[in-house]
Formats: structure tokens, sequence, C-alpha cells
């Protein structure tokens, strides 16, 4: 799902014997029993992305104001002035994407949005049963 970007949840369902008879008479090589049927979409879903670590916008505040208390800005050249205003100018952006990316990981985290999850395991009681023991024990969310 995050490796496609993709925030629809698939059932695999199998083709009826019409629909099977259509795919066969129109020439296709491989035809398969079953097909993908979207059934829920996950909010929020953008929060799993490689490129949302929160851990690298946190990086990315925290150097250049470890920096910025020692610095003497008389002294500076004007590339290093330069540097300095380009990062102190990102400030909004990053703190902007941040918020995003937090707003998304409430949304992914709303019961609602977690039960959507119940797709994955549909015969599997006791397995969605442990799943939401360990949402509510790790994460404290009352699914």
């Amino acid at each position: 799902m995050v490796k496609k970007r993709d925030a629809t949840i698939y059932s695999t369902q199998k083709l009826t014997d019409k629909e099977y008879e259509t795919l066969k008479s129109s020439g296709q090589k491989k035809i398969s029993r079953f097909k993908e049927v979207p059934v829920a979409m996950l909010n929020g879903f953008s929060f799993l992305f490689k490129e949302n670590d929160l851990r690298k916008f946190a990086t990315d505040f925290k150097n250049p104001l470890d920096n910025l208390g020692t610095i003497d800005v008389n002294s500076l050249t004007s590339s290093e002035l330069d540097t300095w205003s380009k990062k102190i100018g990102d400030f909004d952006s990053t703190l902007n994407h941040t918020i995003e990316i937090l707003q998304n990981g409430k949304k992914f985290c709303e019961p609602q949005n977690i039960r959507k999850f119940k797709h994955f395991m549909p015969n599997e009681n006791k397995k969605w049963k442990q799943f939401l023991q360990t949402i509510k024990n790790k994460f404290s969310i009352l699914v």
C-alpha cells in the first residue's frame, strides 16, 4: 500500500461466472478467477510515507537552531549570511509541512480509520481483537 501510495483497501473476491466468461471471451491470455474490489480508503495515509518522517523535520529544526545562538552576525561573510537567510526562510515551510504531517497522523489514528483495518482480517476475530488491544496499549487509541 505505502509503496504504491494507494490508501485504498481492497478485498479479493471471486469473479461471477458471467464476469469470468466475459473475460474469457475477450481473448485475454491469463485470466484470474478473482478481482480486487475497493472496500475502504484510509485517511491520513501520507503520514506513513518515508519523506514524512518527523525525525528528519526535527533535525531540520534542531541543527540550525543549535548554531544560531553561537554565531556573530557581524562577522559573517556575504555567503554565510545568504546561507543563514535561506535556513531561517525554510523554517516556515518546514513548520507548515510538519503540522500537515501531524494532522495526517491524527487522521490516520482516528478510531473510525483504524476500524478499516478489519478488512485485512475479515475472518480473524481473535487476531483483530489482539490488534485492537495492541493499538490501545501501545498508542492509547481506543477503537
